[in-house]
């Protein structure tokens, strides 16, 4: 088999033309990531604005006292919330979504509250923008889909717990309506304190008003009713969300190995598809023996691969060989340079000992003299 690669420069501009596209892709598609990350740090920060802004206005003599800038930073916080509202609705993807048109509209019912004074109404759903962080962290979102999770399982337990609340406030204002007619004279003011009995928030009062007027038989009604609508279903509810939070947790456990599957069966159908694509080619190259074969791209060809590999793995042995060369020359150095250190110490401990007996020899010569004398 015969190949002839096509090197030209034509060749390699039409894998850069085709590369930078990608590359700009990349680049952009960076930038507005980004964009959004910061775009949606200020939405939350001007949210949390919001929220101390309303917070000082409840007080009358710090609004009295900042009124301008609480409305310079009122009006700042109507302005940002104008730009993410209308920046959500030209992208496409975000027009319908049920967090843009709930944001749309909280805004317009602030803004009709705050062109004309006569709606003064409509400022109290502006107490309910603070609740647009919920849509910007990742944590309170999943708690948000828990609590809607439990709701949608405890819907039969609420329904079954107001039509206990509607027989206990029924029964409630049957037996004490003459004893204490302000909280159990009618359905209304019965169905209210039935559910403070109920979520043990106000029994106390009503057990002791009750029997300051004489009544007997509230405290078998207060035991049962509190048996009955806490402990057992308000209790069963709590239960219910939490079994619904514990059943999203491994919905979502589930549906990550789901994905991790999916991804792997892609990977193997991609591995067994470029694997018989291979096969196919080499057959065909096998076939067409005396055919020339020019790719556009130097590195699709098999050849090159081929080479590739093999000078790769050549140069990781020619990187361990120079290694375990580099290595053995400084072991070498090392023994060569402890050999001369070794040396000089006996060259010098030589030179001091030849010192020292040329010094005696001369001593002894003295002596021999002078006794000689």
């Amino acid at each position: 088999m015969e190949i002839h690669v096509n090197t030209t420069a034509s060749g390699k501009g039409g894998g850069a033309t085709n590369a930078m596209p990608r590359d700009r892709e990349t680049r952009k598609n960076s930038r507005v990531s980004k964009v959004a990350h910061f775009l949606k740090t200020l939405v939350v920060l001007g949210i949390l604005l919001d929220a101390v802004v309303m917070g000082v206005e409840t007080d009358p003599r710090l609004r009295s006292s900042f009124s301008s800038l609480l409305e310079g930073l009122d009006i700042f916080c109507m302005v940002l919330f104008c730009v993410e509202c209308t920046a959500r609705v030209i992208v496409k993807a975000h027009r319908f979504s049920a967090q843009n048109i709930c944001n749309t509209i909280l805004l317009l019912l602030s803004v009709i509250a705050r062109a004309d004074s006569s709606y003064w109404l409509f400022r109290i759903f502006r107490a309910l923008r603070i609740l647009r962080v919920v849509f910007y962290i990742p944590g309170l979102q999943y708690l948000v889909l828990i609590l809607r999770q439990g709701v949608k399982a405890a819907a039969y337990v609420i329904i079954m717990l107001f039509f206990i609340l509607f027989v206990f406030a029924i029964a409630g204002v049957e037996y004490f309506r003459h004893i204490d007619p302000d909280n159990w004279g009618n359905l209304r003011a019965a169905l209210i304190s039935t559910l403070s009995v109920f979520t043990i928030s106000g029994w106390v009062d009503h057990n002791t008003r009750l029997t300051g007027f004489g009544s007997v038989h509230h405290q078998a009604f207060f035991f049962i009713a509190i048996i009955i609508g806490n402990f057992i279903f308000l209790n069963m509810f709590l239960g219910l969300v939490m079994e619904a939070s514990k059943h999203m947790k491994i919905e979502k456990k589930e549906e990550a190995k789901r994905k991790r599957k999916i991804k792997e069966q892609e990977e193997e159908e991609l591995r067994q598809t470029s694997a018989k694509y291979f096969h196919q080619l080499r057959l065909k190259y096998e076939q067409c023996e005396d055919e020339f074969i020019e790719p556009t791209e130097l590195c699709t060809t098999l050849t090159w691969i081929d080479l590739h590999e093999t000078s790769v793995k050549r140069q990781k042995e020619e990187m361990k060989k120079l290694k375990q060369l580099s290595d053995q020359t400084l072991r070498i150095q090392q023994e060569l340079l402890e050999m001369e250190l070794q040396e000089k110490r006996h060259l010098k401990r030589f030179r001091e000992v030849r010192a020292v007996g040329a010094v005696g020899f001369t001593a002894m010569k003295f002596l021999k003299r002078k006794q000689h004398n």
